[in-house]
């Protein structure tokens, strides 16, 4: 028997007999075997490279906050790749915090050569409306 085997879904049901990743009784997907083993692997990345997902996260911030609140991962890895930092692996976990970013709903494809345009999400952060600072100059429509 497992680790795996061993766990159960919050509602008490074993993990290894969910149908299709969803909990039968609680009709959840916490209990998916693929997401514990990923949410494990990102924890394992995040804690191996912690430094350089710290500075990671902070760029996304400032770049995100000059442009209208949204940042994807393509653009991180431009500043990155100027700092000569790689992230591997732990880059799945720079917009992991969900207090801080909210996902827009919108993809792009990579332009990243090695990513054979790999769709990546784009990423709003959350605080940017209320720290972006007071224009007074935009133009007033119908003017």
């Amino acid at each position: 028997m497992t680790d795996l085997d061993r766990k159960t879904c919050s509602c008490g049901y074993p993990i290894h007999l969910t149908v299709g990743g969803v909990c039968p009784r609680c009709k959840s997907r916490e209990s998916s075997p693929g997401i514990v083993l990923k949410e494990k692997g990102m924890s394992l990345a995040a804690r191996n490279k912690a430094v350089a997902l710290s500075f990671a996260r902070g760029v996304a911030v400032g770049l995100a906050m000059d442009n209208d609140g949204l940042c994807n991962m393509d653009m991180v890895n431009d500043r990155l790749d100027e700092c000569g930092i790689k992230l591997g692996p732990a880059a799945g976990s720079v917009f992991a915090c969900n207090k801080e970013w909210m996902f827009t709903g919108d993809r792009i494809l990579s332009k990243r050569t090695k990513n054979h345009a790999r769709e990546l999400k784009i990423w709003r952060l959350r605080r940017y409306r209320d720290e972006r600072p007071e224009r007074n100059d935009r133009p007033v429509l119908g003017s």
